[in-house]
């Protein structure tokens, strides 16, 4: 049986633990939240996790400060952390293919974070005729990208734990809509390694326990 056992999630770059919250969850999400047998019948871990999906959070700030940026990729992170606390309770108790699933979409969500932080940044209009507008652009994103690193690491650890423990147990994904998600995750996989130059994981370094 798939069971993590320690998945780091980033940390701020404060290092404060975040302020506890009420959940405040969307009308859109409610058809998620009763699950009709409960947890304990299969398509109950499926509700849980497209719960998470629905609460995942999808803001593109503005931004077009150097001294922006930090700022930035905090709230983006501190936005996802509901999201990710539920991904990562299905990953704690659900069952084997849950665990596939929930961690992958965890995986992707830091993905998103990634392209939502790049969305951020406002382009000037004047950018296809301007020197110095280009140029502060290509700051801005110069910037931007070591800030990211972490979770795009992140992303890539979760990605790799995944793809080793379904080629050692096909089990753990057993129908279509979880090879499909695997097999999605290796492609993203493969571009975060290519952008950010990850090596890979190194030798006995421990993601996972029983």
């Amino acid at each position: 049986m798939l069971g993590l056992a320690w998945i780091a999630a980033p940390a701020h770059a404060q290092d404060e633990p975040a302020p506890r919250a009420v959940l405040a969850v969307p009308a859109t999400c409610l058809q998620y939240w009763f699950i009709p047998g409960g947890l304990q019948s299969p398509a109950g871990w499926n509700q849980a996790i497209s719960f998470a999906a629905c609460m995942q959070d999808a803001t593109v700030a503005r931004v077009d400060d150097v001294d922006q940026l930090p700022e930035l990729v905090d709230r983006l992170e501190l936005a996802l952390a509901p999201a990710m606390e539920l991904y990562l309770a299905v990953i704690e108790d659900g069952p084997g293919p849950a665990k596939v699933r929930a961690t992958l979409q965890l995986a992707m969500a830091q993905v998103a974070l990634i392209t939502r932080a790049r969305s951020s940044i406002v382009a000037s209009p004047e950018l296809a005729t301007s020197a110095a507008a280009y140029a502060r652009y290509a700051e801005l994103h110069a910037r931007l990208e070591p800030l990211l690193d972490q979770p795009a690491r992140f992303a890539y650890d979760l990605i790799t734990l995944i793809d080793r423990e379904v080629t050692l147990d096909p089990t753990l994904a057993p129908e279509a809509v979880t090879q499909g998600m695997v097999r999605s995750a290796q492609h993203i996989a493969l571009l975060l390694r290519r952008s950010w130059a990850i090596r890979s994981p190194e030798p006995g370094r421990k993601l996972m326990l029983e």
